[in-house]
């Protein structure tokens, strides 16, 4: 924020979005421990930083400051690190089994696997964390910067494709992930 704002804003509008992000969490009901995780360490903090924003500009503006600091820091993380782990022999293979089995068995989603073989697989996401955290504090829109971060991160890949028709996020009554290793 210091970058974009200045220090003396960014400094402000870090302590504003850190209370708000405790309001937030300490209003969280009904949430397993791994949701409670997520929530915390990756959604409830861009959902805080919006509100906070909101107070300053429109709500436009600070989503584009938002999807901004998405797609600038936290993907060129991601695609750094998936670029290496890319590096990896059997990579497709690696990533399905891994990607599968959190997204099957962790509670962020509910999810189902239409098929997996070899060269790809697809698992439709019809219910989704990111977009219920959004929709209970009143900011639906703001899911559509968290799928354009797997857009982001799933298009620099070099070992496999990804698909994805519609999200959640963006209207659609699902996601799906299609992934289909390049030869």
């Amino acid at each position: 924020m210091c970058e974009k704002f200045g220090k003396e804003k960014g400094e402000d509008f870090f302590s504003k979005q850190q209370n708000e992000l405790q309001k937030l969490i300490s209003e969280i009901r009904g949430k397993t421990k791994q949701q409670r995780k997520t929530l915390t360490k990756t959604i409830l903090p861009r959902i805080a930083l919006y509100r906070v924003l909101q107070a300053f500009m429109t709500k436009e503006e600070a989503y584009d400051v938002v999807n901004d600091y998405l797609q600038t820091r936290v993907c060129v993380k991601m695609v750094k690190q998936y670029r290496m782990l890319e590096k990896l022999p059997n990579f497709f293979s690696i990533y399905r089994a891994v990607f599968s089995h959190i997204v099957l068995n962790h509670d962020n989603w509910k999810a189902e696997c239409l098929f997996s073989n070899s060269n790809e697989f697809q698992i439709n996401i019809h219910r989704c964390l990111w977009y219920d955290a959004c929709l209970q504090n009143g900011c639906p829109e703001l899911t559509s910067a968290f799928c354009a971060c797997d857009d982001t991160l799933y298009s620099c890949l070099h070992k496999m494709q990804f698909y994805r028709s519609g999200s959640i996020g963006r209207g659609n009554k699902l996601c799906d992930f299609h992934f289909i290793r390049n030869k």
